[in-house]
């Protein structure tokens, strides 16, 4: 389903994955972020919550500013790659996912971050973040987390 173009499929899977505690599908779960997505905040979040190295391969994703392949959108029209994706471009997904996956590690306690944060463009990125992903991200962790409490 992570494999799926539809960000509405990769939603299903990415809360599957965490209120199901799987860690069998994380490569997938993380290509799909190297994908533009729509609810990249929601994948961060599941990625978060199931992978024990997720500081290590955020990190790696936000030094390269996560740079997301647009590659499976390339035969789909733009009314598909519409649905499919959201309306936000290549660049619009990677600058969310940043924001994303930045405030996710700085909740997080990555002593790394500040560092990362002084970097020249980092201020630029997420003032482009006009979807506010770093925001997103945690409202969705702080509810599917409160979610899989009550169902636990």
């Amino acid at each position: 389903m992570l494999g799926h173009a539809n960000w509405r499929v990769q939603l299903v899977a990415a809360a599957a994955m965490i209120i199901g505690d799987s860690v069998d599908c994380q490569d997938a779960l993380w290509a799909a972020l190297d994908r533009p997505c729509w609810t990249s905040p929601q994948l961060a979040v599941a990625a978060a919550l199931v992978d024990v190295d997720f500081l290590n391969k955020a990190r790696m994703r936000l030094e390269r500013r996560c740079t997301v392949s647009s590659e499976p959108a390339a035969t789909l029209s733009a009314i598909e790659r519409h649905v499919a994706m959201g309306p936000a471009s290549s660049g619009g997904h990677s600058v969310k996912l940043f924001s994303a996956l930045l405030a996710l590690c700085q909740e997080m306690g990555a002593p790394w971050v500040a560092s990362l944060e002084a970097e020249q463009d980092v201020e630029a990125l997420l003032a482009a973040d006009v979807d506010d992903g770093g925001e997103n991200a945690l409202d969705w962790k702080q509810e599917i987390s409160a979610l899989k409490e009550r169902i636990s």
